[in-house]
């Protein structure tokens, strides 16, 4: 499919990433700075609205890469061993999940009892229902994959919770899709029908998105956003993408003109969505679009050589970390307030945005060296003797 390594990182994989987690810091960090000067207010804001969309495109990724991982593996697509594509979920997610869980507790009880932080930054971070005790809130964030239905079936009650906690509902619905993905697998045996129902997911689930938006009166309050359900078909979108790399990859190697004009239509594309360029109805297509985009930039990228330069490493580097950037992050925004504000008063926001990316990518780093990845590999070692 590719000239590198088949088992080896494809960087502009981990570029998109980084623009995708870049996004949500944005999203997030906008909330605790003073604005930026009126000259770029305008591009700042638009970022600010994007967090949420910007998450899918995680979603594009992971479907492309958690098909290549199966493929590659033991059994490859369709002999594939459900056991040893859990244990590989569970020890590449529980790790940092707990830990999460974990700070989140300390914070609550260290900064929020013991020195009685009551202020608006802290409950921006940390706050939790307004029963803390509440057994739904604690039952679906433990077990994970309910969480992001339940947190919106009780938005009442869960109103404002913390960003530290609302940033599993992303982690939920990317674990509702691979719960029967192993399954779904088993079915096919062959990658063009395979491909055909994928295709479908993307088809059906951007009905449903942008059917059910359309369909929900201005005022209703819903009992889950309409814009998660196009997040499953983002994930089917990037299953697809492998396919089609894996079928039409030697090609695409051959002919460079074609995945530039195929990178050159993807950026089009995600500009549209992602800055919010279409109005009226056709704003409900905007997140779709821009993962579309996204398609079409990897289908592309992965063919061209160039994206492999060594020039592009360190610009890859938060992409390559973006899960613990993106569960971490809340938390170093929290400690570093008090520096990131002055900064923003004596020089600039864009130049207090690139010391907290900066601090926040080294803490990710840390934490995936030090303590993901070995417990990665405690966990599989653990259960690789288990019958799966």
């Amino acid at each position: 499919m590719t000239r590198r390594p088949q088992t080896g990182n494809i960087q502009i994989v981990d570029l998109l990433r980084s623009l995708s987690i870049l996004v949500v810091l944005i999203s997030h960090f906008a909330y605790f700075v003073p604005e930026p000067s009126p000259l770029f207010r305008g591009i700042w804001d638009t970022f600010r609205g994007q967090g949420r969309s910007a998450v899918t495109i995680f979603f594009v990724v992971s479907g492309f890469l958690i098909t290549r991982i199966i493929d590659l593996g033991p059994g490859g697509l369709f002999n594939l061993r459900p056991g040893w594509f859990y244990i590989r979920r569970v020890g590449r997610l529980l790790p940092l999940f707990f830990l999460q869980i974990f700070l989140g507790i300390c914070f609550i009880g260290i900064a929020g009892y013991w020195f009685q932080d009551h202020s608006l930054n802290f409950f921006r971070c940390f706050k939790l229902p307004q029963d803390p005790a509440d057994p739904s809130f604690w039952a679906s964030l433990l077990t994970l994959v309910s969480f992001s239905w339940i947190s919106n079936f009780f938005k009442g009650t869960w109103m404002g919770i913390g960003l530290h906690w609302s940033l599993f509902w992303s982690l939920a619905i990317e674990e509702q899709f691979y719960l029967f993905y192993p399954w779904l697998l088993k079915f096919p045996r062959r990658e063009k029908v395979l491909a055909w129902i994928l295709l479908a997911q993307v088809i059906l689930f951007l009905g449903l998105s942008g059917g059910g938006a359309c369909l929900t009166p201005p005022n209703a309050l819903p009992v889950f956003f309409w814009s998660d359900v196009w997040c499953y078909g983002a994930i089917a979108l990037g299953a697809l993408l492998y396919l089609t790399c894996k079928k039409y990859g030697p090609v695409l190697s051959l002919h460079p003109q074609w995945n530039w004009i195929a990178l050159g239509a993807g950026g089009l594309a995600i500009l549209i969505g992602g800055l919010n360029l279409l109005k009226g109805v056709g704003a409900i297509l905007s997140t779709p679009i821009m993962d579309f985009g996204v398609f079409l930039v990897l289908l592309g990228g992965i063919h061209l050589p160039f994206f492999e330069s060594a020039w592009f490493k360190p610009f890859a580097l938060p992409g390559k970390y973006c899960y613990g950037i993106y569960l971490l992050h809340v938390a170093v925004l929290y400690f570093l307030w008090p520096i990131l504000m002055s900064v923003s008063i004596q020089t600039s926001v864009f130049v207090s945005f690139g010391l907290y990316t900066l601090v926040v990518t080294c803490v990710a780093t840390l934490s995936y060296r030090y303590f993901e990845a070995p417990g990665n590999r405690a966990i599989q070692k653990r259960f690789a003797a288990a019958p799966h």
